[in-house]
């Protein structure tokens, strides 16, 4: 016996979100604007080696607990506290000059628009518990100047006929969020979409089915010596965030002194919204933007929990507070850091709700981070990650320290090691935030951000029989093709499995591991798998897609004659001797559009004995 470890590196990226087919634009000023429908092929990585896991890894294909650790999820709120002065931080440790340290606040974050499928799917479960926002139809606008640099702070205008239905400001990666389930006119043929930046302007009309709209402006992106950043923390002070309050200060105190000095330094500014809920000694106070570190950092040092009582706070009036009394600047990084442990009432009738807030930051291009602290209920994770999701920002769960069940390699198998299973990461909450701000501000760099990846490995040790894990390996890339897809997939839908594309030396492994794509696949629900007369056509033209740019349109003319409207295909590839790349893809027949990829990096040793 052999054992097996497979480790999952879910890096953040744009494959689901990223594109290339043609789609027609009415232009002006030489600008251009492209319908995507291919999500490409991810970029070449080094190898990384494995690493010990803390993250909790859900096993519902959410980003929030497992069901089978909803034990240690605890429902409510701590109990009202006495309001007194909570206890002090953590200690610091001494020098250098006043560098704050790091307290012990673990936290996972997600970002279920990558993993929008399970988002989705999250939402058709829970969504009784809050209110109604139809996201299931989304559109990844991404808007880039000449030079193909991102381009922040651009106007996106969705119109149904001559109504504008929806407006939009880009975020520091040129992409916002149209979501024409909400205004269903914007799939009709009269529907158009202008995207601005100074005087330049594109126009596209007709988007069909698509889910990705990439436009490119005939303009050169200003440079700015300092990137204007305004960080609001919006932060529940009610008794049962006595404990969170304390650790917060300590942490938001590091976000502070590690924001502060990136270099090169950006023109920041730091703001806070105080809530609780009615009744209680303020509904909410709002310490404005300032630019004095110092005037800040007292300001937070008086932060004290007090109130509360019940288990919902008015999260809503702090948003209202956050989103209207806050002076944002109008260019640069807006973030926001939504932290609570209660989901919001919704039962004061307010005008202004949490809907109204995550739609009014979309239009004006600020992001909010929704960070759950401990004790947040289901219907406040539903809330929290609604928020995120519309605004293009992570859902971020407060753990201190608890331990998930990846910890320490405890897999299906006993060796199976899930690195930031079902899109996990485990840190200091610091080094979360600090992460989210160091990436807003590196789109705006000379040469932009480098793509980044997401693959699976397999590698044999000693332990478990190679075709164990292979079922392992290729029932999370099934897993992946359906929770990261752009839509949200039917059951049983009928699904086309195409033969593996291999040079002559691999097809005898590519017909094996064929085998096992085909049998995960089945074994999901959301696949009927169907055979086809057209299966060769379609498989001599999905190969010339590998080689040239992918061409939709030819795809779903074929896929007319397939009775399937999914199709899965495939390529492997000997890339480095003893190394192969399995690249998976998923499309819709009726566009030809790539719903979703799944890349896996396979040991060849992992086959031969298994051969044998």
């Amino acid at each position: 016996m052999r054992h097996i470890v497979v480790w999952a590196l879910f890096v953040v990226l744009g494959t689901v979100l990223g594109g290339c087919a043609h789609g027609g634009a009415e232009t002006r000023h030489a600008d251009s604007a492209t319908l995507s429908t291919d999500e490409g092929r991810p970029a070449e990585m080094g190898a990384v080696e494995p690493k010990e896991s803390t993250a909790a890894k859900p096993t519902d294909g959410t980003a929030g607990y497992a069901k089978d650790e909803l034990s240690s999820y605890p429902d409510g709120k701590k109990g009202a506290s006495t309001g007194a002065e909570p206890p002090p931080p953590p200690p610091r440790s001494a020098p250098p000059a006043g560098r704050p340290t790091s307290p012990g606040v673990k936290a996972g974050a997600a970002d279920d628009n990558m993993q929008f499928g399970a988002f989705l799917s999250f939402l058709a479960e829970h969504q009784h518990l809050g209110l109604r926002a139809d996201v299931s139809d989304r559109l990844v606008v991404s808007v880039r100047d000449r030079k193909g640099l991102p381009l922040a702070d651009a106007r996106v205008v969705a119109r149904a006929g001559e109504t504008v239905a929806t407006e939009r400001r880009t975020y520091a990666d040129g992409r916002t969020l149209i979501f024409p389930s909400e205004f269903p006119a914007l799939r009709t043929p009269e529907a158009s979409f202008e995207v601005s930046f100074g005087e330049r302007s594109a126009r596209v009309r007709g988007l069909q089915g698509n889910h990705r709209l990439d436009v490119t402006l005939d303009v050169e992106r200003p440079a700015f010596s300092e990137v204007p950043l305004d960080i609001a923390f919006v932060l529940d002070t009610t008794g049962s965030m006595d404990d969170e309050i304390a650790q917060l200060k300590a942490t938001l105190d590091v976000i502070h002194f590690q924001v502060s000095n990136l270099s090169p330094r950006p023109a920041v500014r730091f703001g806070m919204v105080l809530f609780r809920d009615r009744g209680d000694d303020y509904l909410t106070r709002v310490i404005p933007f300032t630019e004095n570190l110092e005037e800040f950092r007292r300001a937070l040092s008086q932060v004290a929990a007090g109130g509360g009582g019940d288990t919902p706070e008015d999260v809503q009036a702090a948003l209202h507070a956050a989103l209207r009394e806050l002076p944002w600047r109008t260019q640069g990084v807006k973030l926001a850091f939504l932290i609570g442990d209660a989901p919001p009432h919704l039962d004061y009738g307010q005008a202004y709700t949490y809907l109204s807030a995550m739609r009014d930051a979309a239009s004006r291009g600020i992001k909010i981070a929704a960070i759950g602290a401990s004790g947040l209920d289901r219907q406040g994770e539903l809330v929290w990650r609604q928020i995120a999701q519309y605004t293009l920002a992570p859902f971020v769960f407060l753990t201190y320290g608890e331990r998930g069940d990846s910890e320490g390699g405890g897999g299906a198998l006993g060796g199976v090691s899930h690195h930031v299973g079902s899109n996990w990461v485990a840190e200091n909450l610091d080094a979360i935030v600090i992460r989210m701000v160091k990436t807003e501000l590196s789109h705006y760099s000379p040469s932009g951000v480098a793509p980044s990846e997401d693959y699976f490995a397999a590698a044999a040790v000693q332990g478990v029989a190679n075709d164990s894990v292979l079922e392992d390996l290729f029932s999370q890339a099934a897993r992946q093709l359906t929770d990261y897809c752009v839509q949200r997939l039917e059951t049983r839908t009928p699904t086309l499995v195409l033969p593996i594309k291999a040079e002559a030396a691999l097809k005898p492994t590519g017909e094996r591991l064929w085998r096992h794509l085909s049998l995960a696949l089945s074994r999901r629900g959301e696949f009927a798998l169907v055979e086809s007369q057209e299966q060769e056509k379609l498989l001599s033209l999905m190969g010339e897609q590998f080689k040239a740019r992918y061409d939709g349109a030819r795809v779903a003319e074929l896929g007319k004659l397939v009775p399937a409207k999914l199709m899965v295909f495939s390529e492997l590839n000997r890339v480095a001797p003893g190394k192969l790349e399995l690249l998976v893809r998923l499309v819709r027949l009726e566009t030809g559009e790539i719903l979703s990829l799944s890349l896996l990096k396979i040991e060849e040793g992992l086959l031969a004995a298994w051969a044998r």
